[in-house]
C-alpha cells in the first residue's frame, strides 16, 4: 500500500509541475525531477519507509548512501528535488510535516567552463562549413546538389556565427521566430529560452551583413511555399484532382508525395497513348492520371500532366532557421551536423554550446551586467564563472610584473625589461 502512495504522489507531483511549465520551469526539469524522485521511491520501497512516515533521518540516509555513489553536484540536485517534492506534499496532506524544512543542502562549487576555442579555431571551422560542401575542395560533396548544398551551408554559418555574436544558448537561436528578428535596430527577441523568460538581445551590423545571403534564399523558400499552396487551391477545383491523387496513393502509398509529373517521369509507359501504365505490377488506366500527350524532341510522344493537379502544399515553419524541407531544426540534427564540421576543420573537439562560452568570456571583461542579461543569468554569480583570465593574459601579467627581476638583475633582466618597455 505505501508503494502505491509514492508513486501515486509522485505521478501528481510531476503533473503538478509540468502545468507550471508556463511560470518558468523547464522540460528537461520536469523529466531530472522524475529521474531523481525515482530513485528515492525505490529506496524508500527496500527500506518499508512509508511516505507518512518519511523523516530528515532517512533522508541523511539516503543522501549518505548516494554521496558514495554519485558525485556531490547530483546529490545537491536530489535534494532540490527530494525538497520540492516533499513542501508539495505537505500542502496536499501527504505528510504531517516537511522532513527538509531545516536541512541546508550543501551546494558544490561552479565548475569552470573550461577548454573555450579561440579565434583561430572558429576561424578554421566557419571555413570548413564552406570548404565541406565544395567539390572543388572535398570529393566527398560531388554526389551532392551543388547549389542547394551551398546555401544551406549559408544557413548553418549563420547560426553559427548568431550563436558567437548573441552568446544565446543552441535551443534559443533554432527556436528564433522570423518575425523577432529586428534589423532596423540590430536586436532580437529570445522567447523560447531556459526557464521561458523572454529577453532580448542586441547584435552588431556585422552579423546581418553575414546572414544576408540567407536571408534571401529563405525569403525565396517562403514565397515559393506561397505560389505552390495557391497552385495547390486552385487544383482542389479540378474534378481530376481526387482521382490523380487516388492513383497517386496507390503507386507510391502517401497521398502527400510528389506531384504528377514527377510521377509520370518515373513510370515505364507501355503500348498506345491510350493504354495502360505498368508500374509495380498495376495496370493504371492514363485517363484515369489525366494525362494528355505532347510531342516532344525528334517527333517522340511523351506524357504531361494535366495543369491545376498537384499535391498539397504546407507552409513553412515561422522559425529563422529552418531545413531544405520547410521545417524547423531540432537541437540534436544541428549538434551532428556540428560536430561533423568540427572534425572536418581538423581542430580541438568541442560542442556548439562553447560558442555561447566564447562569447560571454569577453563579455565579462567589458560589462558583467550587460552580460548577466544577455545570457539569461538569474544570479551574477552564475555569470562571474565566466570572467576566468586566459593562459596568455596571464603569461603577459606575470611578464609585465616580473617579481624575480625585481631581486636578481643581470644581463637577460636588462634586456626583458628593454623588450617589455618597448611592446607595452
Amino acid at each position: 500500500m505505501s508503494d502505491q502512495v509514492w508513486k501515486t504522489a509522485i505521478e501528481d507531483f510531476l503533473h503538478y509541475i509540468s502545468n507550471r511549465t508556463s511560470a518558468g520551469l523547464a522540460p528537461k526539469s520536469v523529466e531530472r525531477h522524475d529521474t531523481t524522485l525515482r530513485q528515492l521511491r525505490l529506496w524508500a520501497e527496500e527500506q518499508a519507509v512509508p511516505l507518512a512516515a518519511y523523516n530528515g533521518r532517512d533522508w541523511r540516509t539516503y543522501a549518505s548512501l548516494r554521496q558514495k555513489r554519485v558525485s556531490p553536484r547530483t546529490v545537491y540536485e536530489d535534494f532540490q528535488s527530494a525538497r520540492r517534492f516533499f513542501a508539495y506534499c505537505r500542502t496536499r496532506g501527504l505528510v504531517a510535516e516537511d522532513p527538509l524544512r531545516d536541512y541546508v543542502g550543501k551546494r558544490p562549487p561552479r565548475k569552470s567552463p573550461g577548454f573555450v576555442p579561440t579565434g583561430a579555431i572558429l576561424q578554421s571551422l566557419l571555413a570548413a562549413v564552406y570548404s565541406k560542401h565544395d567539390p572543388a575542395v572535398n570529393p566527398h560533396a560531388r554526389f551532392i546538389n551543388d547549389t542547394l548544398n551551398l546555401r544551406f551551408a549559408e544557413r548553418d554559418r549563420a547560426i553559427i556565427l548568431s550563436l558567437i555574436a548573441t552568446g544565446a544558448r543552441v535551443h534559443e537561436i533554432l527556436a528564433l521566430k522570423y518575425a523577432n528578428l529586428d534589423r532596423d535596430r540590430c536586436q532580437m527577441l529570445l522567447v523560447k529560452t531556459k526557464g521561458n523568460k523572454e529577453r532580448i538581445v542586441p547584435f552588431t551590423e556585422s552579423l546581418l551583413e553575414h546572414m544576408e545571403p540567407w536571408l534571401l534564399f529563405r525569403d525565396k523558400l517562403e514565397k515559393d511555399a506561397a505560389i505552390e499552396r495557391k497552385r495547390a487551391a486552385e487544383a482542389a477545383s479540378n474534378p481530376l484532382a481526387p482521382a490523380v491523387r487516388a492513383v497517386l496513393n496507390l503507386l507510391t502509398g502517401s497521398d502527400a508525395g510528389m506531384t504528377v509529373d514527377r510521377i509520370v517521369a518515373k513510370l515505364e509507359v507501355a503500348g498506345e497513348p491510350s493504354g495502360p501504365i505498368v508500374v509495380k505490377r498495376r495496370l493504371v488506366r492514363l485517363a484515369d492520371l489525366g494525362l494528355a500527350t505532347c510531342s516532344g524532341r525528334n517527333g517522340a510522344e511523351k506524357w504531361t500532366a494535366c495543369p491545376g493537379v498537384h499535391a498539397p502544399a504546407e507552409p513553412i515553419a515561422d522559425t529563422l532557421f529552418i531545413t531544405r524541407y520547410g521545417d524547423p531544426i531540432q537541437v540534436e540534427a544541428f549538434s551532428k551536423q556540428f560536430a561533423r564540421y568540427v572534425r572536418y576543420a581538423e581542430v580541438p573537439k568541442f560542442t556548439c554550446h562553447k560558442l555561447r562560452h566564447f562569447t560571454l568570456s569577453m563579455l565579462t571583461h567589458e560589462d558583467m551586467p550587460a552580460a548577466q542579461h544577455i545570457a539569461g543569468h538569474e544570479e551574477i554569480s552564475t555569470t562571474e564563472i565566466y570572467s576566468h583570465t586566459y593562459l596568455h593574459d596571464m603569461r603577459r601579467a606575470m611578464e609585465k610584473a616580473d617579481p624575480l627581476g625585481q631581486i636578481f638583475v643581470n644581463r637577460r633582466t636588462a634586456n626583458t625589461r628593454k623588450r617589455r618597455n618597448n611592446i607595452f
